[in-house]
């Protein structure tokens, strides 16, 4: 569910052809943050070595935070990105992740 919000949260056109799609560099700690409609998300998710995850959403609004937590479980083939039943696609350059629901919606996160 906050995967599904992630995404809808954070859109970008970004697209590299230069892009590694190996599970170790998918591991790791990625995070983006975005202001729509005066809300602030900071969305950081979270890819385990054993195909667990976490997403954690923080949203502000008029000085109130939010946050939701939710774990979750992934695998890749290719450039195929499954985290638990939703597939899309990901990339990654350098410290950008861009991943791509498969409705179309594109989040893009920084790896920390």
């Amino acid at each position: 569910m906050i995967f599904a919000v992630a995404l809808s949260v954070s859109c970008s056109s970004d697209d590299d052809s230069s892009s590694d799609t190996s599970t170790n560099a998918l591991i790791g700690i990625w995070e983006t943050l975005d202001v729509q409609d005066g809300i602030e998300y900071n969305i950081t998710i979270t890819f385990n070595p054993n195909n667990t995850g976490t997403t954690i959403m923080t949203s502000t609004v008029d000085g109130f935070t939010k946050t939701e937590s939710e774990g979750f479980t992934w695998s890749t083939d290719g450039n195929k990105l499954t985290i638990n039943s939703d597939v899309g696609t990901y990339s990654i350059s350098g410290n950008k992740l861009t991943i791509k629901s498969s409705d179309g919606e594109l989040l893009v996160l920084t790896k920390q």
